[in-house]
């Protein structure tokens, strides 16, 4: 698929091209629920005799034709399960405001329209 997407910042209009499909069945590198890159086997939805039932959808999501890639990963029913763009390491995984605190206890959590409404009084 492309998708045309305005870049406001720049004033231009980005092309995003997106190939679907079936996420190999097997070992991948994901992130963990720290955010280290870990080769895990997916542990797909399997009947008694072993068929999977459906496997997640890999997206991979290039900026430009031959752009950077990165990879978005959905379950079978459509839950995001992530991302991971190899070429800056970075990864994103769903995760909660608990799990976030657990992790790190001085995690600001402000909600983004609450940070640019100080940023803006701020700077008047």
């Amino acid at each position: 698929y492309l998708v045309a997407v305005w870049n406001s910042a720049e004033k231009e209009v980005y092309r995003r091209y997106l190939d679907l499909e079936i996420a190999p069945d097997g070992p991948a590198v994901l992130p963990d629920e720290h955010g280290i890159m870990r080769r895990v086997q997916l542990l797909l939805p399997r009947d008694k005799q072993g068929i999977l039932i459906g496997q997640p959808l890999q997206v991979k999501d290039y900026l430009g034709l031959d752009g950077t890639v990165t990879f978005h990963y959905f379950s079978p029913q459509g839950r995001y399960l992530g991302s991971h763009t190899p070429a800056s390491g970075l990864s994103v995984i769903p995760t909660t405001a608990d799990t976030l605190r657990a992790n790190f206890a001085d995690a600001d959590l402000t909600p983004v329209d609450e940070l640019r409404k100080h940023t803006s009084r701020d700077m008047r």
